[in-house]
């Protein structure tokens, strides 16, 4: 069976698995025999793009169990005679849940090549979130449950950078800090001069957060988007 597979030729694009020759050269083999393994001079080599679980950072997107994962944080524990674990915590980007993963340092993981488009939000249906391609017009939706609080820094007829795999919208990606306006606050309390002291605010898109007693009505502010925690005041 083996000597017809290979005696029809074949090419990269007819089979994920391609058999490398020692001397060079290609051509289609089992797809069976995952891995890389000996065939006589020759080795079985799956195209999928293993990574050192020590190149992700925070950010990367990778495949686990079939899943696509994004790292939010990042922690690699050095031991003794220069082994270690590295500990991440990533989110399920078809679901929104997120583990907290521990792996050797030598093991390697499977790396997904997100794509990143620019589309238009238009609003939130119920539960999903709909998006616009402002070329095509073409619309996608993504359930609020998987973008999670970033769906606080969303406004209608924002331009949003979205990650897309396999034509399916995983994430969006906003920028680390954005500028808003505070659109309810209580005065300072006079007198008051506790180093570090803050009040509650309201800003534009309905959300409250701490700032300091010198923050007023009508002033911006910087947000991180990632905590959504209150940075400075806007220059």
């Amino acid at each position: 069976m083996l000597g017809d597979l290979l005696s029809n030729g074949g090419s990269k694009g007819d089979s994920p698995w391609l058999r490398r020759n020692v001397g060079g050269g290609t051509g289609p083999v089992m797809p069976d025999r995952p891995g890389v393994e000996p065939l006589g001079n020759e080795l079985l080599v799956n195209e999928m793009v293993m990574i050192p679980i020590t190149k992700l950072r925070s950010g990367s997107t990778f495949e686990r169990q079939g899943e696509p994962w994004r790292v939010m944080t990042y922690k690699h524990v050095h031991l003794s005679r220069g082994s270690g674990t590295i500990t991440i915590k990533a989110r399920n980007l078809k679901n929104g849940n997120v583990r907290s993963l521990t792996f050797r340092s030598g093991e390697r993981i499977e790396e997904i090549d997100v794509e990143r488009r620019v589309l238009t939000y238009l609003y939130k249906d119920g539960e999903m979130l709909v998006f616009m391609d402002p070329t095509s017009f073409e619309q996608s939706m993504l359930p609020v449950s998987v973008v999670g609080n970033a769906t606080d820094f969303l406004a209608e007829g924002q331009n949003v950078t979205v990650l897309v795999w396999d034509e399916q919208i995983l994430d969006i990606e906003l920028a680390p800090k954005v500028t808003l306006t505070v659109s309810e606050a209580s005065p300072g309390v006079k007198g008051d001069t506790v180093a570090g002291a803050t009040k509650d605010v309201v800003l534009e898109n309905g959300k409250s957060v701490r700032v300091p007693l010198f923050i007023k009505k009508g002033e911006k502010i910087v947000v991180d988007t990632r905590t959504g925690e209150y940075v400075e005041r806007a220059s």
